[in-house]
């Protein structure tokens, strides 16, 4: 970050959009290596935000899925800069939404919340993988049984089996059970 720290200059604006550990400070560390080796300032001078992808990989068309999401950007202050940011993802998304009050508890909630998409994707691709092999065990049609199941009011249908992938999904789960308390 110290080089990217030479790098900046007023109003610039750096999005982050990985996945982030919300429970080891990591967003406002990066911030104090930036602040400490420019004379910006966060929110002021130039902007870092969250903005972690939403793409799945697991679905297909993925090309088009960012016309359907919705793209969140957590800042520490809606400026000039992050407006015109806003409307450059209405471009790409089916809407924008940005997260701020000025602490950095909108970059930690923005963090858990991709933590939370990541880990479901997970259980649930891995689920609907299970059922497709005991399918395959019953000598069943897979897609027969997933359209009775769609007709129950609650079934949760978007999920396709595939591969959980991504270098993110099993950090997901281990990062969401790293915050919880020992007991």
């Amino acid at each position: 970050f110290e080089k990217l720290s030479n790098k900046l200059k007023k109003n610039d604006t750096i999005i982050i959009e990985s996945t982030i550990n919300p429970n080891n400070k990591n967003i406002e560390i990066l911030i104090n290596i930036i602040e400490s080796n420019t004379k910006f300032k966060n929110g002021v001078d130039i902007n870092i935000v969250l903005s972690p992808e939403r793409v799945s990989p697991v679905y297909e068309n993925t090309a088009n899925q960012n016309k359907i999401l919705v793209k969140h950007i957590a800042t520490l202050n809606i400026n000039e800069q992050i407006l015109k940011l806003k409307n450059f993802y209405k471009n790409i998304y089916k809407d924008v939404v940005l997260l701020s009050n000025n602490t950095y508890n909108t970059y930690y909630e923005l963090a858990l919340s991709k933590l939370v998409e990541n880990a479901q994707r997970d259980v649930l691709v891995a689920f609907q993988n299970s059922v497709k092999i005991i399918s395959e065990k019953f000598l069943v049609d897979y897609d027969n049984i997933i359209d009775i199941c769609k007709t129950k009011y609650n079934y949760v249908n978007e999920v396709k089996t595939g591969l959980v992938g991504g270098a993110c999904i099993p950090a997901a789960s281990e990062t969401l059970n790293s915050i919880l308390p020992n007991s």
